[in-house]
This record gives structure tokens, C-alpha cells and sequence, in this order.
């Protein structure tokens, strides 16, 4: 018996490698994408929930993975065209994924897409540019009262009803400047200064005015008052659902050694770093 199965065995292994074609050298290295393709990945779900999308290049025949969808009842995949790819809101993470990007009635959602705020209307799927600007505008979030609070850079803004954006951060690098910072040298020589010469009291006294003028313009305007943070790196920045308070984080910068990788071939015959 076992001498039966064996002899099986052999025959099917012989019978299997005189249908196999002959690999060549050109098969073995060509690319796989050029006769197997792009195998489909990175699925997805928008908000609408009637398409599923997901990246393909089948039978290697695009220059790179493109973006295609099929529809949620099935059928055949079909390609997404540039312009409508690049309209499309981001993916769906969940109703809870994303604290804040949905309004209070899960009527709206906001999101950041090419440094720019956008508006998903939910009910009909129209998206409502917010902002067009060449600053990054990033992590907008909806506050429980309705209007969207967003971070540009180290500074958080609110954007409310009619347009109207509102400065709630001023984050500053470095130290606010006081007298209090002299040395006991610099402090009697500025001392001196004012009591020996009048030129210079006045001035003091001029600027000292202006001064507690700008603070009341200033507060009169709304505007935040300035929070230095040295040389610390500023994250975790954010403002609470009732734009009470903001919250961040401060760390130290890090000062890693660099590694140099240089390139010797250049268009310009010039090596660069």
C-alpha cells in the first residue's frame, strides 16, 4: 500500500513538473506589479457609506496605485478620477474616533485636508470650503456652542458664526522682558540714568505710557495675552468644549547630533548634503 501511494505520489510530481513551463531569467526578475499587479489595499469607508475605497493597480497596468470603489450593494470596482479623488472627505473613523470633528446633532463634520478647513454637510454630502490660505490650518474641532476652534502653528483660532475668526492663544518663544532681569550693575547704572538725567526720564515716562496704553487697547480688542515658553516645545494643544481654558504640553527641544549623508550625484556636478 504504502509502495502504491508512493508510486502516486511520483507520478503526479512527474506528471506536475512536464506541464510546468520553463522559467527564464526574464520572468524570474522582472517586477511583480508587471504581471501580477497591485493586490488591492488600505480599504476605506467615507461618511456616505455607499462606496468602499481602496487602492489598486490592476495587472501592473497604471504607473502606481490608484484609487478605485466599488459600491456597497457590489458590483465591479471602477476607478476614481483625479478630480473627484480630490474632493473627497476623509476616511470614516467612527462616530466617537475623532472627539469633536462632528457637531453636537452629528449633522456636520469639520476636517483639515491640504493644510485648508472643510464642512461635510452629513444629510447631502456637499462640503463647504472654510478656509483658503497658505498657512496650515490643522486638528479643527467644533466647540459645544457650534463654532470651530482650529491650530495654526503654536496658536489656536475660533472661527464663529458669519466668518469671524478669534485669536484664542499667543504662545511666545523666549522670555518677556523685565528689570527685574538686570544684573545688581545694570539695575544701579539704569537707576542713575533716570535720576541724573531728564532727557532719559522722560523717555522712560513716555514709554511707560505708551505702554499701559497698548495694554488697554489691547484688552479692550479681546486679545490673549502673551505666555512665553522659553525654549520649550509647545503639543498637546487644545481648548476644552467650552473654550474655558487651553491645555498644552511644554518639552525640551532635542538637540540630537546630525548625520550628514552626502550625495555626489547631482544635476548640478556639485555635491550636496
Amino acid at each position: 500500500m504504502r509502495r502504491l501511494a508512493l508510486g502516486l505520489v511520483l507520478a503526479l510530481t512527474t506528471s506536475a513538473s512536464a506541464q510546468r513551463p520553463t522559467l527564464t531569467i526574464e520572468q524570474i526578475t522582472q517586477r511583480p506589479e508587471t504581471w501580477i499587479g497591485g493586490w488591492p489595499g488600505a480599504p476605506t469607508w467615507t461618511d456616505a457609506g455607499d462606496h468602499a475605497y481602496f487602492s489598486w493597480n490592476p495587472q501592473g497596468e497604471l504607473r502606481g496605485d490608484s484609487l478605485f470603489r466599488v459600491a456597497a450593494s457590489g458590483g465591479d470596482p471602477e476607478r476614481v478620477p483625479a478630480d473627484a479623488r480630490r474632493a473627497l472627505p476623509p476616511r470614516f473613523e467612527g462616530w466617537h474616533a475623532e472627539p469633536g470633528a462632528y457637531d453636537a446633532a452629528f449633522a456636520r463634520r469639520v476636517y483639515a485636508q491640504g493644510g485648508d478647513l472643510y464642512l461635510l454637510h452629513l444629510g447631502d454630502g456637499r462640503v463647504e470650503r472654510l478656509t483658503r490660505t497658505t498657512a496650515r490650518e490643522s486638528a479643527p474641532r467644533f466647540l459645544l456652542e457650534g463654532s470651530i476652534v482650529y491650530r495654526e502653528g503654536d496658536t489656536l483660532y475660533r472661527l464663529g458664526a458669519g466668518g469671524v475668526v478669534e485669536q484664542l492663544t499667543d504662545l511666545r518663544e523666549g522670555t518677556e522682558l523685565s528689570e527685574s532681569d538686570d544684573t545688581e550693575a545694570e539695575a544701579y547704572l539704569r537707576d542713575q540714568q533716570r535720576r541724573l538725567l531728564d532727557v532719559i526720564a522722560a523717555r522712560v515716562e513716555r514709554d511707560s505710557l505708551r505702554e499701559a496704553d497698548r495694554d488697554r487697547d489691547a484688552a479692550a480688542r479681546g486679545l490673549p495675552k502673551p505666555y512665553y515658553v522659553g525654549s520649550k516645545q509647545v503639543g498637546q494643544l487644545q481648548v476644552d468644549p467650552t473654550a474655558r481654558f487651553v491645555t498644552f504640553t511644554l518639552a525640551d527641544r532635542a538637540e540630537a547630533d546630525r548625520t550628514l549623508m552626502v550625495d555626489y550625484v547631482t544635476e548640478t556636478g556639485a555635491a550636496e548634503e
